[in-house]
Order: structure tokens, then sequence, then C-alpha cells
């Protein structure tokens, strides 16, 4: 039950993250000579970012988990110890137990199980950012072009650089990572009574987090091939 606690309030986490992330790369680039928003590039910022979305990511992730309970059921058999573990006593078994809701859970008239799942797909993966995303990555991309036209301009030709391709390459690949997922959540909660749906979509779940894995782990390699203002960064940091 934690490991599941953790994953969603992660999960969800991701998700604003990469919208905030987007958002603030396209107000530093769009307004250089504003202090204020200036700011919103210096660690301290994004360390404060990342401590208030994880609490409230906390706090929507224990509407659902304060109504789980492990609870030994009829339907799953009792575990017995392997041939090959010795010391245990002849016939030797063990309740299973499994998280299950509340009853009540279910029939609350407003906070309850379909409304907490749908609600958590469209805010974590499935609506909200890949709407949001999309704008803020094109007006950050318009912003880079109009920034590599002043460069030229002053500079004369500058080196190739290749940001752009990986901003929009990126998003693209987010979403495709993204929004299988989120649509799948809301599906969760529109079709509780459908069991055989249900476990298919708990093992649909797994496959698509080993999507977002590798799309999310890949993205700082690319960043740091691909784009040289992130390798000049790197750079300077290291220094």
């Amino acid at each position: 039950m934690l490991d599941m606690a953790i994953n969603d309030i992660l999960r969800r986490l991701y998700s604003w993250l990469t919208v905030l992330m987007a958002l603030i790369r396209f107000l530093v680039i769009k307004y250089l000579m504003n202090r204020t928003l200036q700011k919103l590039s210096n660690p301290s910022f994004g360390l404060k970012s990342v401590l208030i979305f994880t609490v409230v990511s906390i706090v929507i992730s224990s509407i659902y988990y304060t109504n789980l309970h492990l609870r030994d059921t009829s339907f799953i058999p009792p575990w017995k110890p392997p041939e090959t573990c010795t010391g245990y006593p002849e016939n030797y078994t063990e309740k299973s137990y499994v998280p299950i809701l509340d009853d009540s859970f279910f029939k609350r008239p407003w906070i309850n199980v379909e409304t907490c799942v749908f609600v958590d797909g469209v805010l974590k993966v499935s609506i909200v950012p890949p709407l949001t995303l999309p704008i803020f990555t094109f007006l950050l991309i318009r912003e880079l072009q109009i920034a590599k036209k002043n460069r030229q301009k002053v500079a004369g030709n500058s080196e190739p650089d290749h940001t752009t391709k990986m901003v929009t390459l990126m998003t693209i690949a987010t979403m495709i990572t993204d929004v299988p997922t989120g649509l799948n959540l809301i599906l969760n909660g529109l079709s509780t009574d459908w069991p055989g749906f249900l476990k298919l979509s708990s093992e649909l779940t797994i496959i698509l987090i080993v999507f977002v894995s590798l799309n999310t782990s890949t993205h700082c390699l690319i960043s740091l091939v691909v784009s040289g203002p992130y390798r000049k960064t790197a750079r300077q940091d290291q220094s």
C-alpha cells in the first residue's frame, strides 16, 4: 500500500512539474529584462515549487488511500511456505491480505472512488497536462526562434543548435506516454462495475508506467547530447 501511494504521489507530481518547467522556460526567455521573473530559474524557487506541489499531491492521494485497508479475503488462498523452506510446522499457512476500499467510499454522493479516480486522471496526465504543455511549448519555441534571430543579427552566423527540435520531440514523446495513462484512469472511474475491464486496465497501467519511466529517464541525456545551451549550462554548473 505504501508503494502504491508513493507511486501515485510521484506520478502526479511528475506531470505537474513537467508543465511548470515548460512555463518557467517560456517566461524566463520571454522576459529577459524582468528581474522578478528571472528569479524563477533560481534553484531556490525550484526547490520551493517541488515542496509545495509534493504537499498538494500528498493531500490528494490521502483522500483515496485513507479509505484503503488491508483485509484477509476468502477468494485468495493462504500462503504456504515453499518446499525448500525448512523450520515450519506441518501444514503451516498464513492468511493472505489485499488492499480493499471501504464500502462507504463507493456510496458517498460526491467524494467517492469514481470521482477521485476520474478527477485524478484529468488532473494527473490525461487532460490538463496535454492541453497546457503544447501551448507552453509552442510559446517557448517561438521565443527560441526570436532569440536565435537576434543572436544571428548581432554575431552573424552562429553554430547550429537543435534546441527547438529537441523541445518539440520531447513534448510529443511526453504526450504519447502520458495521455494513454490518464485515459486509462478516467475509464477506471467510469467503469468500476466491470471486473474484466478493471483487470485489463491494471495490467495496462504497468505497461504504460514502463514507457513513462523510459521517457523521463532519457530526457536529461537527450538534452545534453542535442542542445548546445544545455551543454553550456551543464559545464558552467560543473565549473
